[in-house]
């Protein structure tokens, strides 16, 4: 008989070669949060943090259920959860490559967890930052399709995107990834 483990989030009995548990989807080991606090509540981040656990962490620090102390493995494990959700944004950059003179599209899809709260888009000429946007998301709209320069226009820049959330008027946001370079 294969042994059991109980999952510490939920309390299911799962067999214990799996990495979630099959009810709340939590990976087994990640230490529950209720009822922790101060350096207990740290050091119960701290152990889901390097277990896999920083997107639950994220979660629960956005909607509320785990205090803000606004300490760095808070902000890592924020910054974690945002950088795991970018592949989910289908980003695309439509360059009008037929026409110089067309405008140039950036396009993406918010990710399903609504811990990513805005978008920044830089666009950078000989490593100088021309121009930076913040798209806030709007809980209405599902997708972005925002207008840039022409490509004439974009020649020689690269374009750079990062996601953003923010808790308690601070903005934590992932590194700006390439979207377009320039570079050969």
């Amino acid at each position: 008989m294969e042994p059991l483990v109980s999952c510490q989030w939920c309390g299911t009995t799962n067999q214990i070669r799996r990495h979630k548990c099959v009810v709340c989807e939590i990976e087994i080991g990640i230490p529950p949060l209720q009822g922790l606090r101060g350096r207990d509540i740290d050091t119960a981040i701290l152990s889901a943090y390097t277990r896999g656990g920083a997107r639950h962490i994220a979660e629960r620090l956005a909607d509320g259920r785990l205090p803000w102390r606004n300490n760095s493995i808070q902000q890592r494990c924020i910054r974690v959860a945002l950088a795991e959700s970018i592949p989910e944004l289908n980003l695309t950059l439509d360059r009008g490559e037929l026409d110089d003179s067309s405008d140039t599209f950036l396009g993406w899809r918010w990710p399903t967890s609504p811990l990513s709260t805005s978008a920044r888009i830089y666009l950078v000429k000989n490593q100088r930052s021309t121009f930076t946007e913040t798209i806030r998301r709007d809980s209405r709209r599902r997708a972005v399709n925002l207008s840039l320069p022409s490509s004439k226009k974009l020649k020689d820049v690269d374009v750079y995107f990062s996601l953003q959330t923010e808790i308690e008027a601070l903005a934590i946001r992932t590194r700006p990834r390439v979207v377009h370079s320039t570079m050969t």
